[in-house]
């Protein structure tokens, strides 16, 4: 189902000459919601650009598990973005070249993103939902738990379109030097969801000393209860020249080697 309605998808878009639209909004209303989220992660990534799909539901109609008004608000908020970066970041500037009716327009939605987004409650990622998209999605496995260190970590994932497991968001990481502890990260909240049924908890934090410190800390924590823990390779990045990366991360990549 999902990959015919990627076909779908892409066919629209080539049809409708989707080309120069800041944001594609696709209306599908055979596909289920509950894969809306993955088949706009998949046209999102053919096409580089923010998706959304819509769906019909027994609330009307939705989009990539959300609500209609979030295109507009996104909308707004991509002109604040394009102003912004016209004016050198000064926000003066770029409000005042707007007219009054899309200031207001904007002021609106950054109001309703503040009010109405906040952390799903499995996940503790953003959404404006009392669960996620990914979460509230049958087809992932549950059992499955990424632990990454903030939105845009997932986000990143989401982006290759082969994880097909859960997240959970840590928002920071482990830094003794700048004062955050266990307690000032999402901790307390993993280990409660691993009391259900998961197989397997993959660390997913930055290659950072706090990133580090932290998945040492987790797999301290996860291992004596029999759940698998696994990290993250790291190494070459793709078209990376070994002359310009650093013995810690080459090392890494030699330990991490697979067999061809």
């Amino acid at each position: 189902m999902t990959a015919k309605g990627v076909e779908t998808a892409v066919e629209i878009y080539e049809r409708d000459n989707y080309e120069k639209d800041r944001v594609l909004v696709i209306y599908l209303p055979d596909v289920h919601e509950s894969i809306a989220g993955i088949i706009a992660g998949r046209i999102r990534e053919k096409y580089n650009k923010p998706t959304f799909i819509l769906t019909k539901s027994e609330d009307g109609v939705k989009g990539s598990g959300r609500s209609i008004e979030e295109y507009s608000m996104y909308e707004e908020l991509c002109k604040c973005r394009e102003l912004l970066e016209k004016f050198g970041g000064h926000p003066m500037a770029a409000g005042l070249s707007l007219p009054e009716e899309n200031v207001e327009k904007l002021s609106r939605s950054i109001l309703d993103a503040r009010q109405n987004i906040h952390y799903c409650k499995e996940c503790l990622t953003l959404t404006d939902d009392e669960l996620c998209p990914i979460c509230k999605n049958p087809q992932r496995d549950h059992s499955v738990i990424m632990v990454v260190e903030d939105t845009r970590d997932l986000a990143a994932y989401e982006k290759t379109g082969k994880y097909e497991g859960v997240y959970h968001v840590l928002h920071g990481a482990i830094s003794p030097m700048l004062g955050i502890g266990p307690n000032d990260i999402k901790l307390k909240e993993l280990i409660h969801r691993l009391e259900g049924d998961v197989r397997e908890v993959i660390i997913a934090t930055n290659s950072s000393l706090e990133g580090e410190t932290t998945a040492m800390y987790i797999s301290k924590l996860v291992k004596p209860t029999g759940i698998k823990v696994s990290r993250i390779a790291s190494g070459v990045p793709v078209g990376g020249d070994l002359e310009y990366i650093d013995e810690v991360t080459l090392l890494r990549a030699l330990e991490g080697r697979v067999e061809l």
